[in-house]
């Protein structure tokens, strides 16, 4: 019999540890910021504050493909302002597959937001334009679901609250499931938004 995950509530309260983030002495990339100046990326690496797998709630699973160990190194590319891992994992996204980093930061309007890509599986049916609340989550579906489907997302943990949302998008180009914790403030739900968004360029879609 399958172990029941810890409650989504109480997973969250991880911590990732920064130490030795941008230690090495020469860049190993580039982009932009979002200023447009060049955002140079440094080798790096991560340490996680405990163990991590999945979730469950009543609506739905969330596994990691990657599951983290507490203390575990994640070597990293890192900036000023981003970290994301070189360990990457594919991702099925509609008919296409795309790799994601398994684990990143991403400093956004109010503060760091940390993001892990995941499968969710759904346990209950949903209708399309559903807005249901269930266990302290406020959870939005565009499309229609039924129980036993998955969908690739991705985890956004910040001081604030965490959210869950599709990679794959809705027109105009925004998730077309979210869970939000409830009692996130607007603007937290905006920099999970922020967050994912930076996802979506970092991978190139």
């Amino acid at each position: 019999m399958r172990k029941r995950t810890q409650p989504l509530v109480v997973v969250w309260l991880m911590i990732v540890s920064l130490a030795g983030l941008g230690t090495a002495q020469q860049p190993t990339s580039l982009s932009a910021d979002k200023s447009g100046k060049p955002r140079t990326f440094l080798a790096g690496q991560a340490s996680m504050g405990r163990d991590l797998s999945g979730v469950e709630t009543k609506a739905f699973t969330v596994t990691l493909p990657m599951p983290f160990k507490e203390g575990q190194a994640i070597p990293a590319l890192t900036s000023e302002d981003q970290a994301w891992s070189l360990a990457k994992h594919g991702m099925q996204v509609g008919t296409r597959q795309i790799d994601y980093p398994i684990w990143a930061m991403v400093k956004c309007a109010d503060g760091w937001h940390t993001i892990f890509p995941a499968i969710l599986k759904f346990k209950i049916d949903m209708k399309a334009g559903a807005v249901l609340h269930v266990d302290d989550l406020q959870i939005d579906s565009k499309r229609a679901a039924k129980a036993g489907d998955s969908v690739s997302i991705i985890l956004v943990n910040s001081a604030t609250g965490f959210s869950m949302l599709s990679i794959e998008t809705t027109q105009p180009s925004a998730p077309w499931f979210t869970a939000y914790k409830d009692g996130l403030p607007p603007a937290g739900r905006h920099a999970a938004l922020e967050a994912w968004r930076a996802a979506r360029d970092y991978v190139g879609k």
